[in-house]
């Protein structure tokens, strides 16, 4: 018997603020991953972005990321539970709000450490996420950073933290 375990997702999108219009495409109808623990599929290209691999830790309250990318852009959906089978449901538990706030703090503090600086929140908000006929709520927070380049450049840069608990898994 599997045990079900209630999961945190964390999308974490770099987008450059110069990515281009790209061709809408369908995803291929099989998932390229599926987790059989929780029965989330993933596809084999998110938006623009194509299927890499997925890594699974060795720490297991890290769980795994499955990650995708495009010659410009990288993003990788995450899945781990922190190995508590008794996670509080919903974006205003503590558990959830304790975990959302590190991962932010720790995206603020990757953005101001060397080639990234002038890391700043740009926006952020709690849209909803509807799949299977459930819906669960998620908060989010887009930043914006500047990479400083080898040629002595600048580049503008997005990112995206994403992230949901809940819906009994």
């Amino acid at each position: 018997m599997i045990k079900q375990c209630r999961t945190m997702a964390i999308v974490l999108l770099s987008l450059s603020f110069a990515h281009g219009a790209y061709a809408a495409q369908e995803n291929e109808a099989a998932p390229v991953y599926v987790d059989n623990k929780t029965g989330l599929k993933f596809p084999r290209r998110l938006g623009p972005l194509d299927f890499v691999n997925t890594l699974e830790y060795p720490e297991k309250n890290l769980g795994y990321c499955v990650r995708y990318s495009s010659p410009r852009d990288h993003g990788q959906l995450c899945v781990y539970d922190q190995v508590n089978a008794n996670l509080q449901t919903g974006i205003d538990s503590d558990d959830f709000r304790q975990e959302f706030d590190g991962v932010v703090g720790a995206t603020l503090g990757v953005l101001a450490t060397h080639p990234y600086y002038d890391g700043k929140v740009m926006l952020d908000g709690t849209p909803s996420i509807s799949a299977d006929e459930r819906t669960a709520e998620a908060k989010m927070k887009m930043f914006t950073s500047k990479l400083a380049l080898l040629d002595g450049s600048d580049q503008n840069n997005m990112h995206l933290v994403f992230m949901t608990i809940g819906l009994k898994k």
